[in-house]
């Protein structure tokens, strides 16, 4: 039973990530189209519609996004000389290419995924996540900005902008992070023995 509750608090907690970025699409839509900012709380058949609606919004944008290469979901062996001060910057180490071969990096995320699916891979399931929230969230924040900007809430909208614009930098930091983590491994904390 707990490796039941394990490997669906796994499935579930990434795709919770899909879900509460498109229903903030699928929010903000219904707030620039309707005079009613929200869907009744009351009617639940709504409710879950819009969830599942905001569930395959949330996974398609980050997939489009990908494809555009806006984001990308994808382990990072070199980025560029932004991303690499952002990367020093934020983890106190300069950037190093990854020399790794992409495949070995893939196989490596196999054994991740497999262990994280049964709730031994905490830190590696953490940082997967952390990136989703950049690469799910910061498009659909753009879709958002896009659906304020035509509302005229321009304060929103820039607003939506600068929160899509930080998500997707959070995002390609996180595959970073992730690259150097399948390279390299989890680090020990100097507290830890």
């Amino acid at each position: 039973m707990d490796e039941l509750v394990r490997t669906l608090r796994y499935y579930i907690s990434r795709d919770l990530v899909f879900l509460v970025s498109g229903s903030s699409v699928v929010a903000t839509f219904f707030y620039v189209s309707t005079d009613s900012p929200w869907i009744e709380i009351g009617h639940w058949p709504g409710v879950v519609l819009a969830a599942g609606i905001g569930y395959v919004i949330g996974y398609t944008l980050q997939e489009i996004a990908s494809i555009a290469g806006l984001v990308t979901t994808a382990p990072i062996r070199e980025a560029g000389w932004f991303m690499e001060e952002v990367y020093e910057r934020f983890n106190s180490r300069p950037w190093e290419a990854i020399t790794k071969e992409m495949k070995l990096l893939y196989e490596t995320q196999g054994e991740y995924e497999r262990a994280s699916a049964k709730g031994d891979a905490p830190d590696y399931e953490r940082l997967v996540m952390l990136m989703q929230i950049g690469t799910s969230g910061g498009p659909c924040a753009l879709i958002c900005t896009v659906l304020l900007a035509l509302k005229s809430q321009h304060s929103l909208a820039l607003a939506s902008l600068l929160l899509g614009m930080s998500l997707i930098l959070v995002g390609r930091l996180k595959a970073m992070q992730l690259a150097r983590f399948l390279a390299e491994g989890p680090h020990v904390r100097p507290c830890e023995k």
